[in-house]
């Protein structure tokens, strides 16, 4: 089963791959998806580093879902982890092989910035 969770250690691993990311809006109910990212081998790990703010304007407290999902079908393949506020998280990721997307979604009641970048292991 695939994973996705907060995490409060930093790895020391070969970076095969990096994708960077930003949203400067995404309001509230939308979900966004990152460029999408493969992984080889039959289990990968990799880390999110993501950074959530309200967008310009915006005074509402950030409320943030982040999920890997399937890049063809769109289909989730780990957990969803709810973030809030303004803060910058670790959330370290284990999946099969496939090429996957990060999706992000808006569940609070402001519009929200997100950026940050994924590495996969």
């Amino acid at each position: 089963m695939a994973s996705l969770k907060l995490s409060r250690s930093r790895s020391q691993t070969r970076i095969r791959r990096l994708v960077v990311f930003r949203f400067p809006r995404i309001v509230p109910g939308q979900s966004v998806t990152t460029n999408a990212f493969t992984t080889i081998g039959a289990i990968t790990t990799g880390e999110v580093v993501v950074s959530q703010s309200p967008a310009a304007g915006s005074i509402a407290t950030p409320r943030v879902r982040y999920q890997i999902v399937n890049a063809v079908t769109g289909r989730p393949v780990t957990n969803s982890i709810t973030l809030v506020g303004t803060r910058t998280a670790v959330l370290r990721f284990v999946v099969p092989a496939g090429t996957f997307r990060l999706r992000i979604t808006n569940v609070g009641t402001g519009a929200v910035a997100v950026s940050g970048v994924i590495f996969v292991f």
